[in-house]
C-alpha cells in the first residue's frame, strides 16, 4: 500500500555550501530548482535520488506493516 508523503519533510544539503534545508518531498517533486538560503546557490537533487527515497521509505513502511501484522491504514481490533 502507498501512502502519499507528499507532505512530510525530508533533509536536503546544498552541494556548494553544505546546509541542510528540510523541504517537503511534494516540493521536491515539481520545483525545478531550490536555493540555498545561506549561499543563494541554486541546485537541484540528483535524478532518482528522491524516488530512491521514497522507495526505501514505503519499503520500511511495508516491512513495519509486515511485522505489526496489518496493512498500514487499517487497524487490529
Amino acid at each position: 500500500m502507498k501512502i502519499d508523503l507528499d507532505a512530510e519533510r525530508i533533509p536536503v544539503s546544498c552541494p556548494y555550501c553544505g546546509m541542510q534545508h528540510f523541504e517537503r518531498i511534494g516540493i521536491l517533486r515539481h520545483a525545478p530548482g531550490l536555493v540555498c538560503v545561506a549561499c543563494l546557490e541554486t541546485f537541484r537533487m540528483q535524478p532518482g535520488q528522491l524516488d530512491f527515497i521514497l522507495e526505501s521509505a514505503h519499503r520500511s513502511m511495508d516491512d513495519l506493516s509486515m511485522r505489526l501484522g496489518s496493512p498500514l491504514g487499517t487497524r487490529s481490533r
